[in-house]
């Protein structure tokens, strides 16, 4: 399994419910992450995007690591 494979074909999806609620699923750790939508307006050009089942990847993005302590600048 490659390391992408995570993201483009994920075993498990979490809901908006789960997102936000508190304690939330998603881990408060650097990496990075996918997001699946369903029900997309029709401006939102998706039919070339991934898809996991009825859902369509359009965002990955990168969770930066916390500033450091020692003075040195944040990961961005």
């Amino acid at each position: 399994m490659r390391p992408c494979d995570d993201l483009l074909r994920p075993q498990r999806l979490w809901s908006t419910a789960e997102v936000l609620a508190r304690p939330s699923a998603v881990p408060k750790t650097p990496g990075v992450y996918a997001w699946y939508f369903r029900n997309l307006d029709s401006v939102v050009p998706s039919l070339d995007c991934l898809a996991s089942g009825e859902l369509r990847l359009l965002y990955i993005g990168i969770s930066p690591s916390a500033p450091p302590s020692n003075g040195k600048l944040p990961s961005r």
